[in-house]
């Protein structure tokens, strides 16, 4: 089992994960008996899971995981990492496209589970994907088996060979990549490739994967949703080098961090960013004022709503037709995440510190708050960032909650907006940099 807070070398990338699916309608009606939904189980000896392509061909090497399911009787306020025990471990298909699930008892409040089959092959320029779900009823068969029948998704990226540094073991951003078409090889699962068990995940092999030479072969490198949760994320920081040369020794490479969390994360290997983790003079907001770094609103600034992320959309306009202060693009964002079913309403978690990103060069897109929360002043908090380099490189914070788009039931539309511009942005690099 694969540590909490816990790669390149070519691999195509079959992925099978768990997804979710959730009414809107958040009643809750408790059950008619005095047993918690946790402690009612179903026990199951094996649930096979076969993986095949059309042809009924089957996909020998998937690598499986999973996001857990929507129930809103187990998690109507939240569940917060609950009924995640099958979350931690990473599992591989055999030569027959199976992986065998034995010995589980599983809460029947997490029914059903939804199955997604992901394929990911960058160099053959395919992704595919196949759905199947496993409904969990007190009395089932203790032996099941599903399949998953994988469909062609259209890649959208097409020579601009990208590298992704994914470590959840229930991979959204592996997902979010696959969901829009942008093709990519896997870094962490690269390296398990090499024949690494799952706990085997400080070796040598780093040396190969996440070498200069390495990463210098692909024009886009992407950090994965709360990598820093996870242990493979320690290897950055010890080849922060070759992260740092990606983009100060090699012209018009593009480093897209994806939304990040505070937990154990360490800005020293992006280039000229080497802050303290947060605070007053950190890089992340949190601990410079007594509020949370969580906002529900946010404001462009001028060079934002010239920026080729926002510039001609939704999201540039000034907009305020209720007059409360802010644009009507940013805020409203109510959305449904992943296994947290209730309703949220931030535009960004774990805003970055705006002095700190200014001081450091980075055009600050957008800010947080948009009128003042707590302590907290307008605009202290960094929701969008980019850092521009002489030699046409870039590096781009993106805090914001956009990857709604792409999970959950509710949605709001300037959220679907800045997904597409940065599915947009990353899939036809350099086609999209500022001048």
């Amino acid at each position: 089992m694969m540590s909490f807070r816990s790669a390149a070398v070519h691999v195509a990338v079959p992925i099978l994960l768990v997804a979710c699916e959730f009414r809107e309608d958040l009643s809750y009606t408790p059950p008619p008996t005095t047993t918690t939904p946790t402690e009612e189980t179903i026990a199951l000896d094996e649930v096979r899971i076969r993986v095949v392509d059309r042809n009924g061909t089957p996909r020998a090497g998937a690598l499986l995981g999973t996001i857990p399911t929507l129930n809103p009787r187990e998690t109507v306020m939240g569940s917060d990492g609950k009924e995640r025990d099958l979350t931690m471990e990473r599992f591989v298909t055999d030569a027959n496209g199976e992986y065998v699930l034995r010995n589980q008892t599983i809460p029947l409040a997490t029914s059903p589970i939804f199955l997604l089959a992901y394929v990911v092959d960058q160099e053959g320029g395919t992704i595919q994907k196949g759905t199947s779900f496993l409904d969990l009823e007190a009395g089932m068969a203790p032996v099941q088996l599903r399949t998953i029948v994988l469909e062609d998704i259209p890649v959208v990226n097409a020579g601009v060979k990208t590298a992704l540094f994914d470590p959840e073991p229930f991979p959204r951003a592996t997902d979010f990549f696959s969901e829009e078409g942008i093709a990519f090889d896997s870094l962490v699962y690269a390296y398990y490739a090499a024949g690494h068990a799952w706990t085997e995940w400080d070796t040598g092999d780093w040396d190969n994967v996440l070498s200069a030479t390495n990463l210098a072969s692909y024009a886009v490198l992407a950090l994965g949703f709360d990598s820093s949760k996870y242990t493979e994320f320690d290897e950055l920081v010890k080849h922060k080098q070759a992260l740092i040369d990606f983009v100060t020794q090699q012209p018009n490479k593009l480093l897209f961090i994806l939304q990040q969390n505070t937990t154990g994360f360490n800005w020293a290997w992006i280039a000229d960013f080497d802050v303290p983790q947060r605070g007053l003079d950190g890089g992340f907001l949190q601990s410079a004022y007594m509020g949370d770094p969580h906002f529900a609103t946010a404001t462009v600034t001028t060079g934002g709503a010239a920026h080729p992320l926002l510039a001609g959309t939704m999201l540039a306009t000034v907009a305020d037709t209720n007059q409360d202060g802010v644009a009507d693009a940013w805020e409203g964002w109510d959305h449904i995440e992943p296994n947290k079913p209730e309703v949220k309403v931030n535009v960004v978690w774990h805003a970055g510190n705006t002095a700190i990103f200014e001081a450091h060069g980075w055009d600050v897109l957008v800010t947080a708050p948009a009128v003042q929360v707590s302590d907290v002043p307008v605009g202290a908090g960094v929701v969008l960032a980019s850092k521009a380099f002489p030699n046409g490189s870039r590096i781009v914070f993106a805090n914001a909650t956009y990857y709604q788009g792409s999970f959950g039931p509710r949605k709001a539309l300037p959220a679907l907006v800045l997904r597409d511009q940065i599915v947009k942005y990353i899939s036809t690099w350099p086609a999209m940099k500022e001048p």
